[in-house]
């Protein structure tokens, strides 16, 4: 849904669906007991941290002074740490 709301133009709204979806990943990769199994499960939902950042950039094209740019970089470097 965030990426078709990205593609029409509704960046806020794209970005509430991108962060509660990435919520969700969250709580299911904390709920993963085995650490490789934790990593597989990241491999396949790295798509989303990609997306968030890249439309966080997005906004702080159109916003420079909201600091999507902060959150970008934060959630790149969450993503990495994963």
């Amino acid at each position: 849904m965030a990426s078709v709301k990205a593609d029409l133009a509704n960046l806020m709204e794209a970005l509430t669906d991108i962060e509660a979806s990435i919520k969700i990943i969250e709580n299911l990769r904390t709920n993963i007991a085995s650490p490789e199994l934790r990593s597989s499960y990241f491999a396949t939902v790295q798509k989303y941290y990609e997306f968030y950042i890249d439309l966080l950039m997005q906004l702080h094209k159109t916003n420079p002074n909201s600091g999507y740019d902060i959150k970008a970089s934060e959630a790149s470097e969450r993503a990495r740490t994963r």
